[in-house]
């Protein structure tokens, strides 16, 4: 049986996303998402609710590792890929995983033209 080390969620309105691509461009989309992350986004008809996702995705993970963002996690030590199925997984760089232990994480995602939101718990 596993046991819950953390918790963490987030929500944002998708318009903010949007605004961020649009001013900023492929800046703000490589400071925080891998190339694999972003191509999954814009395969889809509307990218920036993707975005926005994987935008709450990586908060709530932050939250759930109890690091948030800062020296000790930055937004491409790791990427939120889908599987085959279209279940969302985190994958960490290896750096993360020397440093941490127990570093496995379960998220899932939701979105709407408004809002998009995530949940991230941390297991052992």
């Amino acid at each position: 049986m596993n046991n819950i080390l953390g918790i963490g969620s987030d929500i944002i309105e998708v318009d903010r996303i949007k605004k961020s691509i649009d001013k900023h461009g492929d800046h703000f989309l490589t400071r925080l998402f891998s190339p694999d992350e972003i191509k999954y986004c814009f395969e889809h008809k509307h990218p920036e609710i993707r975005v926005a996702g994987r935008f709450a995705a990586k908060e709530a993970v932050a939250k759930a590792l109890g690091t948030g963002f800062g020296k000790k996690l930055q937004w491409n030590d790791f990427k939120i890929l889908n599987t085959s199925s279209g279940k969302p997984e985190v994958f960490f760089q290896e750096k993360i995983l020397a440093e941490m232990k127990n570093v496995n994480v379960l998220i899932t995602i939701s979105h709407c033209e408004k809002y998009a939101v995530a949940f991230a718990l941390r297991v052992s």
